[in-house]
């Protein structure tokens, strides 16, 4: 009578065999060795073992000394100089040295794993890989650094370890010079320059340039979270994504970039951040070539010539550009409400939700925040902690894809969708589509351009716009002004004041990096950029027309619709465009701002100042 294995299937005709071969999936070791403590699961390979310890080692390797007990072990040892490897795969015509290699490869076509872990029930191809396995279990470390004393299950990974000491790094890349501390890495590395991605995910069809990243990769389609935050309940694939995470809730940030002292949870963070000190850009556009310092930059990118919106809701099918939009849409379905009204205690789902809430409902109410520096007062501290960026001049938010930096995240989010072309507010009457709600606004005024519909509650004065209204305010409440000491213009925001002070002392901080020209403000160097890339990323979606410049597209885009916004005051002619009033307006009052600083000659235009000035620029050696 056979006698089977429960475990893998293999018949016995005998029950010591069988149990005998039960050592190989309990990882059992019953035969110690009573000179030097070693185990072993059969009792025959303790017999040779023996001889190590008894037997005089008779057979010489001739090129290395090296000494063997037993004849076979030399003649296996003899492979290892020669580089013969008779024993030959049947399946892919891999070779090796000696036959237990070749049985341990044969594993990986059958994927037979007949080494199973007695305490996790995790199967094994090797025991070599079962023992290292186990030691998770019992943490043990027997390879130890005398550095560090950092411990290792495997002795090679000890070796590794001890380069990071030394910082020798003997492997080169011939293709960029850049070295490494082991071959395994360097050969990772050179799947950078083929782009080559062998490991190819089965389920969805993934590649990946590493084995272990399609490992990781694996274990999203198995659904199986079996590490749970102790905190808040998540649940992770990974026990490496779990230990980010714990750092949300302790608020460790163990990664430190040594030139600026900035902290990271991450270490892939931390890399992406030194890029920021370096101004190394190394993710291409393959489609125009346009490169960004981190790779989610460029995946946001791309989505501007395929227009496609990955993430879609699950709830009500409407797709987004970007994973956090979607994230901010889902709290409209879940009802979760993090954002609460510090005056009646109502709840809502999204911050913009709250604020339209304040305006409506608490216009009235009293502003307990003040700002120290220009007195404006706000109900909410953290509507006081965004507004002092304007006196600070801080711009935390950076748009990834053309650098350009804000002081507000709603200010960040309304400029991406320059780069994705998303209009999601459209006009009911014309179905012309706008980036912002504002420019809707706007626009809607075109319709009705003869009604003036916000009057003045103190003189009766009407106007075609709420902006109108709310300057012709200020005359009468005798809101505080600052004035030009010089010119004695007045302005209604100190940072108007500073940026028009510069046209008196001519001071042009800002310059730019390619030409050297210097400009007197940010956003005249950032317009200017565009004169050296030729890039023009406005689209005109009625002619496809384009532009370096969203005020030069706002322009061209009443050409279609033949708009007239803009209507002087004095003789009621109307214009396309404020600029354009604005010129018109000179003509009332003979204004000519545009001085040369060479004659103290006066235009009314810039143009015509421009020409002028060639004069004497001609006049100069």
């Amino acid at each position: 009578m056979n006698l089977a294995c429960d475990v893998c299937g293999l018949e016995f005709t005998k029950k010591r065999n069988l149990v005998r071969h039960k050592f190989f999936h309990t990882g059992e070791k019953p035969y110690v060795c009573e000179v030097c403590g070693k185990a072993f699961s059969w009792k025959s390979n303790l017999t040779k073992h023996h001889l190590v310890h008894t037997k005089e080692k008779d057979f010489i390797c001739h090129v290395c000394d090296k000494r063997f007990a037993r004849l076979r072990s030399l003649e296996e040892h003899w492979l290892t100089h020669t580089g013969e490897k008779p024993f030959a795969c049947t399946m892919c015509s891999k070779s090796f040295g000696n036959k237990s290699g070749l049985r341990k490869h044969h594993r990986t076509h059958t994927d037979e794993k007949p080494f199973v872990c007695y305490l996790c029930q995790k199967g094994f191809s090797s025991k070599s890989s079962l023992k290292y396995h186990y030691r998770n279990h019992v943490n043990e470390r027997p390879f130890k650094c005398d550095i560090c004393g950092r411990g290792f299950i495997r002795n090679y990974r000890l070796k590794t370890h001890y380069l990071t000491h030394s910082n020798e790094k003997p492997f080169k890349c011939k293709i960029c010079n850049k070295t490494f501390s082991w071959r395994s890495t360097l050969n990772r590395h050179l799947l950078c320059h083929t782009q080559e991605k062998p490991f190819e995910c089965p389920v969805c069809g993934k590649a990946f340039n590493q084995n272990s990243h399609l490992k990781r990769h694996g274990k999203t389609h198995t659904n199986k979270k079996r590490y749970v935050c102790k905190n808040c309940g998540k649940r992770f694939s990974l026990k490496s994504c779990l230990d980010v995470h714990r750092r949300i809730h302790t608020d460790e940030k163990p990664f430190q970039c040594e030139l600026c002292e900035k902290s990271f949870r991450q270490m892939s963070a931390l890399k992406a951040h030194y890029l920021v000190h370096t101004g190394e850009k190394p993710f291409e556009c393959e489609t125009c070539g346009k490169t960004f310092s981190c790779k989610t930059g460029l995946n946001r990118h791309r989505r501007n010539h395929t227009g496609k919106k990955p993430f879609v809701c699950d709830v009500c099918n409407k797709a987004f550009f970007e994973k956090s939009f979607l994230k901010r849409h889902y709290l409209i379905h879940t009802n979760k409400k993090s954002f609460e009204c510090d005056i009646c205690n109502k709840e809502f789902p999204l911050k913009s939700y709250l604020n339209s809430h304040y305006r409506r409902i608490h216009e009235d109410s009293k502003k307990m925040y003040e700002c120290d520096v220009c007195k404006k007062a706000f109900r909410l501290q953290w509507n006081l902690k965004a507004h002092y960026r304007i006196h600070t001049n801080e711009k935390p938010f950076k748009c990834d894809i053309c650098t350009r930096e804000f002081n507000q995240s709603s200010s960040l989010k309304r400029h991406f969708r320059i780069h994705t072309n998303e209009k999601p507010f459209a006009c009911d009457l014309c179905n012309r589509a706008f980036s912002r709600k504002a420019d809707l606004k706007k626009h809607n005024i075109t319709h009705s351009l003869n009604e003036k519909s916000f009057k003045c509650d103190k003189c009766d004065s009407a106007f075609s716009r709420k902006e109108y209204l709310k300057a012709h305010f200020r005359t009468h409440a005798n809101e505080k002004q600052f004035i030009c000491d010089v010119c004695g213009k007045i302005f209604l925001k100190l940072i108007v004041l500073y940026k028009h002070f510069r046209s008196h002392t001519k001071e042009k901080p800002f310059v730019c990096d390619v030409c050297s020209r210097a400009l007197a403000q940010k956003d005249s160097l950032y317009k200017h950029y565009f004169t050296h890339s030729k890039e023009k990323p406005f689209i005109c979606d009625v002619c496809n027309k384009v532009f370096s410049q969203k005020s030069l597209l706002d322009a061209h885009y009443i050409t279609h619709n033949n708009e007239r916004s803009f209507p002087c005051d004095l003789c009621n002619k109307a214009f396309f465009t404020k600029s354009h009033l604005l010129r018109h307006c000179r003509t009332h009052t003979n204004e000519k701002p545009f001085v040369c600083d060479q004659c103290d000659k006066s235009f009314s235009e810039k143009y015509l100042f421009n020409c002028h000035y060639r004069i004497h620029l001609d006049k100069k050696p």
